[in-house]
């Protein structure tokens, strides 16, 4: 969610220099598999694979909300930006398909360019593997096996990130300040679950919105 923010801040240069210095680089240049090593990425890439996320996300997000309106702004608005985006408002327009097929409505291709956005970086940059941990002398098969996962970049655990999130079945909330989905699953296999009473995306929307609160608690009657 942080990444999927960058390209919309006023200073990109400085925001996109402040999340690499944290976070590092998502990935290096060209996007095929194998050219991924976190090397160099020039500010247009950095913009556009944000850009990219950040609509795959707010695409996943009117559905959730089911604003048809917004979906289907979004996929006509964000078309030209990526193959899955294209794809899915085609198939919400009559015009573009046979006579006898059947549009999808804009929720329907919302959340299919979502989901095949999320399911190509996912194919391209991850892989889930089995590891088997011995905690006691006989252990019960079934809990001695574990799945792992394993990424190429940041770009890749990112997208595992909202991977887990939309086939997380429900374990999801809203950031009481920015209205920003928040995933209750855990963090990885085999972490701890996520408080379920988790209020905020961040410590910075926490702090907005007790600042937030206190204006409206002082302003005068």
């Amino acid at each position: 969610m942080k990444f999927s923010k960058v390209w919309q801040d006023k200073n990109f240069p400085s925001a996109t220099q402040a999340f690499v210095s944290r976070f590092g680089l998502p990935r290096g240049t060209g996007r095929g598999k194998g050219s991924d090593q976190p090397t160099r990425l020039s500010l247009q890439e950095f913009f556009e694979e944000s850009q990219r996320a950040w609509v795959a996300l707010t695409l996943y997000e009117s559905v959730l909300n089911k604003d048809g309106a917004a979906a289907k702004k979004l996929l006509a608005e964000y078309r030209d930006l990526d193959e899955p985006f294209d794809e899915c408002h085609k198939h919400t327009q009559q015009w573009a398909l046979p006579d006898d097929a059947v549009p999808l409505t804009p929720l329907q291709g919302a959340l299919a360019a979502s989901v095949s956005v999320v399911e190509d970086a996912v194919t391209r940059l991850c892989r889930q593997g089995t590891s088997v941990h011995f905690d006691r002398p006989n252990p019960d098969p079934s809990s001695a096996v574990k799945v792992t996962w394993s990424f190429d970049n940041l770009l890749g655990a990112m997208y595992l990130q909202m991977w887990w999130v939309v086939t997380s079945s429900g374990d999801l909330s809203r950031c009481e300040h920015c209205s920003r989905l928040i995933s209750l699953t855990r963090p990885s296999p085999g972490a701890r679950k996520r408080r379920s009473d988790k209020r905020f995306c961040g410590d910075a929307c926490r702090q907005a919105h007790h600042r937030s609160k206190k204006r409206t608690q002082d302003a005068p009657s």
